[in-house]
């Protein structure tokens, strides 16, 4: 009459848990577990990288917003020595969000995040996001707009962990603002 779940970091050790909790008699009717991806225990889940650009507004001007943003980086998959049947392989991975936070003169704060629904690019609403999250016109402020990417090592065409090694690029970032005085 009831389901309960568990979300552990690896199949290796899920199995460890399924093995424990079917010993122990604890859950009348067995468990199962189900994979969140197709990879090898060895491998890992989930892999992420993230980028911070820090953007100082003075007391005396206003950020009145964002003509242009672009952030990405790639992940490179590099063969092992003596693999066969191997290809490196490199991607450009697209964000799975952003966000920002203000910390400004005077104990003003603020705070948002984006994340990226499926198949969809979070920068396509950015301006949207951040109409309204620049705060502290005519404060001292540090604005720090951070994105990152993550993916699910199974979901990485061409990877294999037992001949893949996974290392990431530099960033390629730029962003553009617009900013105007306060007298």
């Amino acid at each position: 009459g009831s389901c309960d779940a568990l979300a552990i970091a690896s199949k290796q050790l899920a199995e460890e848990k399924k093995a424990q909790l079917d010993a122990d008699g604890s859950i009348d009717y067995g468990t199962w577990v189900a994979t969140l991806y197709e990879g090898s225990t060895e491998s890992p889940g989930v892999v992420g990288n993230s980028l911070s650009i820090i953007i100082s507004q003075s007391s005396d001007e206003m950020i009145s917003g964002f003509v242009y943003v672009l952030a990405q980086v790639d992940l490179m998959g590099t063969c092992h020595e003596n693999s066969s049947n191997c290809s490196d392989f490199s991607v450009t991975m697209k964000l799975s969000g952003y966000g920002m936070d203000t910390t400004c003169s005077h104990g003003v704060t603020n705070s948002f995040s984006v994340e990226a629904q499926s198949g969809n690019d979070p920068l396509a609403n950015f301006d949207f996001w951040l109409s309204g999250q620049l705060i502290g016109h005519g404060l001292d402020c540090i604005h720090s707009l951070n994105f990152h990417v993550s993916q699910m090592t199974g979901n990485i065409a061409g990877y294999d962990s037992a001949v893949h090694e996974l290392s990431w690029g530099d960033w390629v970032f730029s962003a553009v603002w617009e900013s105007i005085s306060i007298e």
